[in-house]
């Protein structure tokens, strides 16, 4: 009987449907199991900004910051437009701004300690 092996990368991404504990698992899961920028920003929505001050409360690596401000920039506007049509104009897209200001809020201790530490370049 011939035993087919399957790497990690042709194996599906499994949605997060947990917040994650510490930001190892946060990195595992954003890097695995989201691969599109609006799998990572419902991560992010997900996690929320106390799940993820939780989960950085001691730091933050230079690339997941990079790569969360992106996500954040891409998704945040679409997310909101979305939402907005669906729920008739009620203002979903200023939900959405307030999320994405919490979460800035959130990781910006994290933020300025980089930012002094070198990520300016």
């Amino acid at each position: 009987m011939l035993k087919e092996q399957i790497s990690q990368s042709q194996l599906p991404p499994t949605t997060p449907t947990e917040v994650p504990t510490t930001s190892g698992d946060f990195t595992r899961d954003w890097r695995r199991n989201c691969p599109t920028p609006d799998d990572k920003y419902r991560y992010l929505k997900l996690c929320g900004p106390e799940g993820l001050q939780a989960v950085f409360r001691v730091e933050i690596s230079a690339e997941v910051l990079r790569e969360m401000l992106a996500v954040l920039e891409a998704c945040w506007l679409g997310h909101g437009g979305v939402a907005e049509e669906a729920e008739g104009g009620a203002g979903a897209a200023l939900l959405e701004a307030a999320f994405v200001v919490q979460v800035l809020e959130a990781v910006s201790s994290k933020c300025c300690a980089l930012w002094k530490g070198g990520l300016r370049g």
